[in-house]
């Protein structure tokens, strides 16, 4: 998404958060739980280290893997910007749990069900031999843990777990 564009079919929170799963491969259930930058634009979900990388952290309170975890992203990808996008969104929103989450609404915490729904609208534009291409939350994860074996960014199995906490060396189809 362009500076200043708007997204078309779905709102500009699907859409930042469709990008933000497609570029980091985390589970969707550690999406929702991301926390808010500060006011700087770090700490909460963002981190960047003393050599100037930029990694997204997960709180283990929410995860599958019940410890703190940080994935590595960068500025071209388009991640950074979607969060900032998104807590420029969220500033005025009420804070249901207190805990700072970055992809709340009126009602309380992103829901799995909402982003569903989003990629269920995209399917029909996105067509693969013909026929819309219904994709779910976690082929996302599937496709960035391709692209990383692919390309060697991961090249032994401990690496892999350590970027995607997934136990298994196991190469998934890739979404493109």
């Amino acid at each position: 998404m362009k500076e200043g564009q708007e997204p078309f079919l779905i709102a500009p929170m699907y859409w930042d958060a469709l990008l933000i799963l497609r570029h980091t491969g985390m589970r969707f259930e550690d999406l929702a739980h991301l926390k808010v930058p500060d006011e700087h634009g770090r700490n909460g979900c963002l981190d960047q280290d003393s050599e100037g990388y930029w990694w997204l952290r997960i709180e283990y309170a929410n995860t599958k893997m019940g410890r703190d975890h940080r994935i590595p992203t960068r500025t071209s990808d388009g991640v950074i910007d979607a969060i900032r996008r998104q807590q420029a969104r969220v500033k005025h929103l009420p804070d249901h749990f207190d805990a700072h989450y970055l992809f709340r609404t009126e009602k309380g915490v992103l829901a799995r069900g909402q982003i569903q729904l989003a990629l269920k609208k995209l399917a029909p534009h996105l067509k693969h031999e013909e026929h819309p291409y219904v994709i779910s939350p976690h082929q996302f994860r599937h496709s960035i843990a391709t692209v990383w074996w692919s390309k060697r960014f991961v090249s032994t199995a401990p690496v892999f777990y350590l970027l995607l906490r997934h136990p298994r060396n196991i190469c998934y189809s890739h979404l493109s």
